[in-house]
C-alpha cells in the first residue's frame, strides 16, 4: 500500500485484503476464541475491513457477552446533560467528555509481532496479519516541517494495543469516527515510528502521518483542555471505540489511589526515560549532558508540550523562555555554545523532528534565558551556566550503557521533570504555587463499563482532594495483577502521572 493511500481520508485509502476468507459469522466466532488469548490485561476485538467487513463491527456488538445491549455505552451523538450521570448533569462535564471525545481515536492493527510478550496476549497471532482494533488519544504537534506534504501526530495508547515498531507500522488511526451510520468525516492517519514505550506501565507513545491538507480541520477540532471544571467528588470517564463502532461514552468511579513518593517506588522510571536515553546517545558522548538536554528540553519537550497561551494570559513562547530560564538557574541544564548547538542540531534533529524554525527561535532566546537582555538577573543564569558542579559535575560517559550512569541518569531525568513540570504549573494557578512541594505519580484503580476494543483509551479520573478537583489519565488497561478477581473493569495502572497540589 502507498504511502499516500494509507495517509489520507477513509474514501481515498486501499481495503487491506482479510487474512483467510471467512464470512461474518464464522469471523466472528474467530474472534471470540482469539479474544480469550489475549491476556487479562487487554481489551481489543479482532476486525474485518472492506466491504466484506461492512456492518462487522456491529455484529460483534450485537454478539457481546460482557455487557448484552450495551445499555450503558452512550453512543457520542446522543451525549447531552440528560445522559451524564445524576449529580453531574452540568454544562461544564459536558464540554470536558466532548473535548476528550475528539481526542479519542479507533486504532486498526494489521499485524502482531512476533516478539511480543505473553503476558500482552494474542500469541495465536504472533507474526500473522490478521487485523485487530483497539482506542487511543491523540495529540497535535504544532511545531511542523512546512515543506513537508504530510504532517505527524503523537498517538497515546496501551503497549499491549501497539506493542513496538513493527506494529506501529501496520496501525491506522481513524480520527473523528462519530457516528455508526456516518464515515464521511473520518480522517485517517499511518503509523510511522515509536516515540516512547512504558512496558511497566502499559504505556505507547507513537508518531503518526496524514495528508497537510487536514491540518486546519485537526487544529479546530483537537482542542486544549481549556475547560474549568467545578466540584467532581468521584467520576470516571472513557471515551473508546467498544468492538470497533464508533465513539461510546461509559461513566464509572474512582476506586482506590495509593500516592508514590521517591524513586524507589517508582519502578517504571526507567522504561520512562531510558528509549530517551538511546535517542541521544551519539551527543551524550561528545558533550556535556546539561547542554544536550539544554537542546532537548527547547527544541523537542516545550516546542510539543506548550502550545496554547495559559490560564493566566503567557503565551507559550514567553512560558518556554521563563521555563528554560527556571532550569538554567536551578543548574540542571546548562546553555551550549554557538558552535556546540549547531553540532548537536546536525546529531539530532532528524531523530527528534525539530524543524528549523524551531532551532532559530531557540537562537532568538538564549539572549534571555541567560540572562543577558535584564541585568538584574544575568549575574544568576551567568553563573548557573559557567560555574563548576561541584558534586553535580557530570563527566561525558564511556558509555551510557553502564547499569550506574543509567541509574543516575534516570535520577537527574526525573527532577528535572518535577521541576519543568512545577513551573509549568505556576503560569495556570493564580499567585503561583501556594504550598510547598506536589506529587506526580499515584497507583490507581478505577471501575467503568469496558468492551474489547476499549483498550488503549483515554480514562480520566476526577476525584475532590484538599476541597479542589483534580484529574488523572491513563490509557485504559486491565492490570495482569487483577487476574482472578470477579469485577469486570477492575483496572489498575500503576505510575499515573498527576497534576496535583500537596498540602
Amino acid at each position: 500500500m502507498s504511502d499516500a493511500a494509507r495517509s489520507g481520508s477513509a474514501s481515498e485509502q486501499e481495503d487491506p485484503p482479510n487474512e483467510g476468507m471467512m464470512d461474518q459469522e464464522s469471523w466472528a466466532e474467530f474472534a471470540e476464541m482469539a479474544r480469550e488469548t489475549q491476556g487479562a490485561a487487554c481489551e481489543m476485538d479482532l476486525a474485518l475491513e472492506g466491504a466484506q467487513g461492512e456492518g462487522f463491527d456491529q455484529l460483534l456488538l450485537k454478539k457481546c457477552k460482557k455487557y448484552p445491549g450495551h445499555h450503558d455505552f452512550i453512543p457520542l451523538h446522543d451525549l447531552d446533560l440528560q445522559r451524564l450521570p445524576e449529580g453531574y448533569r452540568r454544562p461544564d462535564i459536558l464540554e470536558y467528555v466532548k473535548c476528550l471525545a475528539n481526542r479519542t481515536v479507533k486504532l486498526i492493527v494489521r499485524y502482531t509481532s512476533p516478539d511480543r510478550p505473553d503476558e500482552f496476549g494474542w500469541t495465536t497471532l504472533k507474526g500473522k496479519k490478521t487485523p485487530r482494533c483497539g482506542s487511543g488519544e491523540v495529540y497535535m504537534r504544532y511545531q511542523q516541517d512546512s515543506k513537508s506534504d504530510q504532517i505527524e501526530i503523537i498517538v497515546t495508547t496501551a503497549v499491549h494495543v501497539v506493542y513496538d515498531e513493527e506494529e506501529i507500522k501496520e496501525t491506522t488511526v481513524e480520527l473523528f469516527y462519530d457516528r455508526d451510520s456516518d464515515r464521511s468525516s473520518v480522517i485517517r492517519a499511518r503509523g510511522d515510528r515509536q516515540r516512547m514505550r512504558m512496558e511497566e506501565r502499559d504505556k505507547m507513545v507513537f508518531y503518526a502521518q496524514l495528508s497537510r491538507r487536514h491540518f486546519p480541520d485537526l487544529k479546530e477540532r483537537i482542542r486544549p483542555f481549556n475547560v474549568d471544571l467545578g466540584p467532581i467528588s468521584n467520576l470516571a470517564i472513557c471515551v473508546s471505540h467498544p468492538h470497533g463502532v464508533a465513539k461510546r461514552v461509559t461513566f464509572g468511579s474512582l476506586k482506590t489511589k495509593k500516592e508514590l513518593e521517591g524513586l524507589d517506588l517508582n519502578p517504571g522510571l526507567r522504561d520512562d526515560f531510558l528509549p530517551f536515553l538511546s535517542d541521544i546517545e551519539t551527543s551524550l558522548l561528545l558533550f556535556e549532558e546539561k547542554k544536550v538536554l539544554y537542546y532537548t528540553m527547547y527544541c523537542s519537550k516545550l516546542t510539543n508540550t506548550i502550545t496554547e497561551t495559559s490560564r493566566l494570559g503567557i503565551s507559550p513562547s514567553e512560558q518556554r523562555r521563563i521555563i528554560m530560564k527556571h532550569l538554567v538557574n536551578k543548574g540542571l541544564l546548562k546553555c551550549p555554545s554557538d558552535d556546540e548547538v549547531m553540532d548537536i542540531n546536525e546529531q539530532l534533529k532528524d531523530r527528534l523532528r525539530v524543524t528549523t524554525e524551531t532551532f532559530l527561535e531557540m537562537f532568538e532566546d538564549n539572549e534571555y534565558i541567560l540572562g543577558e537582555s535584564n541585568p538584574a538577573t544575568a549575574p544568576q543564569a551567568a553563573a548557573a551556566n559557567s560555574a563548576p558542579e561541584a558534586s553535580e559535575n557530570i563527566q561525558i560517559p564511556q558509555s551510557v550503557s553502564d547499569q550506574t550512569f543509567q541509574d543516575n541518569f534516570v535520577k537527574r531525568q526525573f527532577e528535572l521533570e518535577r521541576e519543568f513540570s512545577s513551573k509549568r504549573l505556576e503560569f495556570e494557578l493564580e499567585g503561583g504555587l501556594p504550598v510547598q512541594g506536589w506529587v506526580q505519580f499515584y497507583n490507581a484503580k478505577y471501575y467503568l463499563p469496558t468492551c474489547p476494543g476499549s483498550s488503549g483509551a483515554a480514562v480520566i479520573c476526577c476525584f475532590e482532594m484538599d476541597g479542589e478537583t483534580h484529574k488523572m489519565a491513563l490509557p485504559h488497561s486491565r492490570s495482569p495483577a487483577d487476574i482472578g478477581q470477579s469485577l469486570d473493569g477492575v483496572l489498575i495502572n500503576p505510575l499515573v502521572n498527576l497534576l496535583k497540589v500537596k498540602q
